[in-house]
């Protein structure tokens, strides 16, 4: 019987999109009988709803907690660790050591939380596989780092990429080639939506991500809106989702006294999300390629972005409008080319669906997944 760890490296949310694939794709090795899945991840209470599932369907569950600050105990012993080259692995590492995976897949929210976790990676005989779904340009890192990150990946059989553009910002920030590179699709929800009406010539914008100033650039949209030309204008951006910086937003709200942003929570129904709005835009400062991108385009919306992995599936002008950069100005022009275009954002979302279609023609990103990982044991 195989065995397979999943260890993801995401502590920032309970469930986000980096988080679907890998979860997935467990679920889906589980349904084998000659596959035994564990699974190490951040714990939270309550208990989300993916672990409930993951347990009934048989996966062990190995969970740490990184959102608590250390006992003092622990602040010694990692610093004695540090200091003598020993480290002693935390209980959840040790039994997932005993797990005795014949693969460990690491699904990492940020390019290279791998570090982090040098030892415990290296502790494991197997071989070891990395997924990376977000890079930026806004985060480098020291040699030290780079290093550690650069001995992981020498070894592994292969490391997999959401985007082309992840792939050559990591290449550039390891300084080495990734010969073992591939590209992977991420599950995406949704289905075609019919568009609705602009209800007394009122248009509407969703924009989908977690509250994260910092990684989605919401206040970009805010900084936007608050001029006195886009005031004038029928226009409302509502932001979907929930997170650390949602008090900051409606703050700024306020401040601006700006009525034409909706800080709308979170909506697990795409579909829903996009019965009342004409398309989607996207001020992201980093991300690897926005599931919330691909998302509009399946349900038939076009895709207002920054360029963060978003240049493979927009057509600028076609299904699409892309900005330059993650600022208020290059945003604006990507914004003011879509406003004198809005009579033709209808048809425009047809042909995003219609590419979206293209893009994932013949392809299951799940059980594709999961086969090239048993490839790997």
């Amino acid at each position: 019987m195989k065995k397979i760890l999943f260890f993801s490296t995401v502590t920032g949310a309970s469930f986000s999109g980096s988080e679907r694939l890998w979860y997935s794709t467990a679920l889906n090795l589980l349904d084998r009988t000659d596959i035994r899945v564990a699974v190490c991840a951040q714990a939270w209470s309550p208990v989300p709803d993916h672990h409930h599932k993951l347990r009934q369907a048989g996966a062990d569950l190995f969970l740490y907690d990184r959102r608590s600050k250390p006992s003092l105990l622990q602040r010694a012993a990692r610093f004695a660790g540090e200091r003598t080259g020993i480290a002693r692995l935390e209980s959840w590492q040790r039994a997932a050591l005993r797990f005795a995976p014949d693969l460990v897949v690491v699904s990492q929210g940020w390019w290279p939380e791998c570090a982090a976790h040098y030892r415990f990676l290296s502790s494991f005989s197997c071989p070891k596989t990395y997924v990376t779904h977000a890079a930026s340009e806004f985060r480098w890192f020291d040699e030290k780092t780079a290093a550690k990150a650069r001995r992981l990946l020498q070894d592994s059989p292969a490391i997999f990429f959401v985007s082309e553009a992840n792939r050559s910002l990591v290449e550039l920030q390891l300084v080495q080639r990734l010969h073992n590179a591939r590209i992977v699709k991420n599950p995406i929800q949704g289905s075609l939506t019919p568009y609705p009406p602009a209800e007394n010539g009122r248009y509407c914008l969703a924009c989908v991500g977690r509250y994260h100033v910092q990684a989605k650039g919401q206040d970009i949209l805010i900084r936007i809106l608050a001029k006195d030309a886009w005031r004038a204008r029928p226009l409302t951006i509502r932001l979907y989702g929930s997170g650390k910086d949602e008090s900051l937003m409606r703050r700024w709200c306020d401040m601006f006294n700006l009525s034409s942003i909706e800080i709308t929570g979170y909506e697990e129904n795409i579909e829903r999300i996009y019965e009342h709005c004409h398309g989607l835009i996207l001020p992201s400062r980093h991300e690897g390629l926005p599931i919330s991108a691909l998302e509009a385009m399946r349900c038939g919306r076009i895709v207002i972005a920054t360029k963060v992995g978003t240049e493979e599936v927009v057509k600028d002008g076609e299904t699409g409008f892309l900005a330059g950069g993650p600022s208020v100005p290059c945003v604006e022009e990507a914004l003011e080319r879509a406003w004198a275009e809005r009579a033709a954002w209808h048809e425009m979302g047809k042909n995003a669906s219609d590419y979206f279609a293209q893009l994932y023609q013949g392809c299951n990103p799940v059980s594709d997944f999961a086969a090239a990982l048993l490839a790997l044991t």
